[in-house]
């Protein structure tokens, strides 16, 4: 990312649609299954009715990343249809996983990803 006016400013960018089960951790990269080279900033947008919760992994030795183990009550949940932005670089992975809210009998969460360099 270019810097104006001492602010980063997105050179390119990727956007993508991820489907997030309620059992299952899934990597929020906009196409295929790693980041967009350089990234800076990943922004989701959470549709349909279920929450979503946020995992991070640091790349591991060999260029890979572990995927959360854990169930949402250790996490951040980020309610259905709001958008948010995280200051995040290629070497951290972000994951989500849905949140069934009450009443829901949706299995799973479509969020929108888009990464900036």
């Amino acid at each position: 990312m270019a810097n104006f006016a001492g602010s980063p400013v997105a050179q390119f960018a990727r956007d993508g649609a991820r489907n997030c089960s309620n059992t299952a951790w899934t990597a929020l990269v906009s196409s295929g299954t790693t980041s967009l080279a350089g990234r800076l900033w990943v922004r989701i947008q959470v549709k349909g009715r279920n929450a979503l919760a946020l995992g991070y992994a640091q790349i591991n030795a060999d260029g890979t990343f572990t995927a959360p183990t854990d169930d949402t009550r250790n996490h951040t949940v980020i309610p259905a249809g709001a958008i948010q932005v995280e200051p995040l670089g290629d070497r951290t992975m972000l994951y989500g996983r849905g949140v069934p809210k009450a009443g829901s009998t949706n299995s799973s969460v479509k969020v929108i990803v888009t990464e900036y360099n």
